[in-house]
């Protein structure tokens, strides 16, 4: 009977969580009403041994699921890196000079997530090592915070994400590969144009940063022209 007593007391207490479904909910949360498409420009800061060495400016554009093509400091430098069906493409002079398959976690989490069925979603992530059946709840800056992947508040090197419970966006993404731990924050949302905008990135690797991004000119447009995505189009891309 005391044995039961004191189970009863611990989980009422603990802030562990079985089984969030939190993909499903951040996938009904915004059906319909997450933006498709961002076009955006960034100021990106290059960090090495946390102190700034490098500064750019970046042009993006997004198209979910699975299309995103970054240029490197302007269109004319052919440079930069297209992310497309779980394939990144790197480029220079508008040729690809290496390819790798890999699925960008950010990417799923911060966007693909709003419009791949959410079994699909959970499939991925859980390839990519993130633990769905393990998750707890914290307070940070007055928000309700749902971590998934770990259930220690400690824990700063497993596998995980942070969704911001009452908007079901994500604010945090760390991913242990191989002991290479990556963190990513995601801050400053706003709303603009109704559709909400992290619009400062920050990324670690074992705790050094690495870089931060700060967007500026987002817009959202209804239609994205597929050739931005494609390969041998690289160097008449623009937009």
């Amino acid at each position: 009977m005391l044995s039961v007593f004191v189970l009863s007391v611990l989980m009422a207490t603990t802030p562990y969580i079985k089984s969030p479904k939190i993909i499903q909910k951040m996938h009904k949360h915004w059906a319909g009403k997450w933006s498709k498409n961002m076009q955006f420009e960034q100021n990106v800061y290059l960090y090495r041994n946390d102190s700034l060495v490098r500064e750019e400016v970046w042009q993006e554009m997004l198209s979910s699921p699975k299309n995103l093509h970054i240029r490197f400091n302007g269109f004319e430098t052919g440079n930069g890196v297209i992310f497309r069906n779980d394939s990144i493409y790197y480029f220079s002079g508008g040729k690809v000079t290496q390819q790798e398959k890999r699925v960008h976690h950010l990417l799923l989490l911060a966007f693909d997530v709003y419009f791949l069925p959410p079994n699909q979603t959970e499939k991925q992530l859980q390839e990519l090592g993130f633990n769905l059946e393990t998750s707890y709840e914290k307070e940070m800056n007055g928000k309700k915070i749902i971590v998934v992947g770990t259930k220690e508040p400690s824990d700063t090197q497993t596998s995980q994400f942070w969704v911001d419970k009452k908007n079901m966006y994500v604010t945090r993404v760390i991913h242990n590969t191989g002991g290479v731990v990556s963190d990513i924050e995601l801050k400053s949302y706003q709303m603009i144009d109704n559709y909400p905008v992290a619009t400062e990135i920050s990324f670690k690797n074992n705790g050094k940063l690495r870089m931060v991004e700060k967007y500026f000119n987002i817009s959202f447009p209804k239609n994205v022209n597929s050739n931005i995505f494609e390969l041998g189009k690289v160097k008449e891309t623009k937009w």
